[in-house]
């Protein structure tokens, strides 16, 4: 089992190796093509979630963050800074 998990680790850090590679720098370098794409599947997150502004006094982990683009969509769209953690692959 321990071997299949590092065959797919491996795999994604390759996939994300060849990303960067291609796309150094933007919103691309962390395999969103789009930023309405990112937008909508933050719009989505909060109707399951709840209204974003009940979290300005809660602790967020962001699991997969990227370059933390939830943060500054939590920040630019309803003027909230929750305490916030990300952590990223790469």
């Amino acid at each position: 089992m321990v071997s299949g998990i590092k065959k797919d680790r491996d795999v994604i850090f390759q996939l994300y190796q060849k990303t960067l590679r291609e796309h150094p720098r933007g919103i691309r370098s962390y395999r969103w093509w789009y930023r309405q794409e990112q937008e909508s599947r933050f719009n989505q997150l909060f109707e399951v979630a709840g209204d974003p502004r009940g979290f300005s006094q809660r602790t967020l982990l962001d699991v997969g963050c990227g370059r933390g683009d939830l943060y500054h969509y939590l920040l630019k769209r309803y003027q909230i800074q929750p305490k916030y953690t990300g952590i990223e692959l790469m």
